[in-house]
């Protein structure tokens, strides 16, 4: 049986999934206006902590999650899933540069990003192309890269730096 809950954030609505085994296994971002409420099964402690911890992060974007997760995927996507947690608030990494230090290609690393089922709390949105911000929920337009943009401004704000400094360059 899978548990969830829909909370209202700063980017829309978040639908919350833990699996039967108690590991968040998936976030969904809703489009705006399809849900305004926090509800569903909030007794489950996974459910309550990442509903708390969300809160937290939408606070204070410094915040580090400290969630059980279970991110279904290819032993690929696990790789770079995993190494998308290494990233710092507020920092950012090229699709090359991470597949680069992965042993392999821009492409796949953003296949990865596009299939990650936790956004957020796996930080694909902190992976940027060279020459601009790239894509967010296997979007390159619209409002996924509008979140996109929103959550790499809110972590730069909170590091005291002006949006205009977010950088879309390779980091080392």
């Amino acid at each position: 049986m899978m548990h969830s809950a829909m909370i209202s954030s700063p980017v829309g609505t978040l639908v919350i999934e833990v699996s039967k085994e108690r590991l968040l296994c998936g976030l969904e971002l809703l489009p705006r206006g399809r849900g305004m409420v926090t509800s569903g099964d909030t007794e489950n402690s996974v459910v309550a902590d990442a509903v708390e911890q969300l809160g937290r992060y939408f606070e204070d974007p410094e915040w580090r999650f400290e969630l059980p997760l279970a991110p279904g995927g290819t032993p690929f996507q696990q790789r770079v899933w995993q190494a998308l947690q290494s990233i710092p608030s507020g920092e950012t990494i090229s699709y090359g540069t991470l597949a680069a230090r992965l042993g392999t290609c821009a492409r796949a690393v953003g296949n990865a990003c596009r299939g990650n089922p936790i956004p957020i709390i796996i930080p694909c949105h902190r992976v940027v192309g060279v020459r601009g911000p790239g894509g967010f929920m296997g979007s390159r337009a619209g409002e996924p890269l509008a979140i996109k943009k929103w959550l790499l401004t809110h972590e730069s704000f909170h590091d005291r730096r002006k949006e205009s400094d977010i950088s879309y360059t390779e980091n080392s």
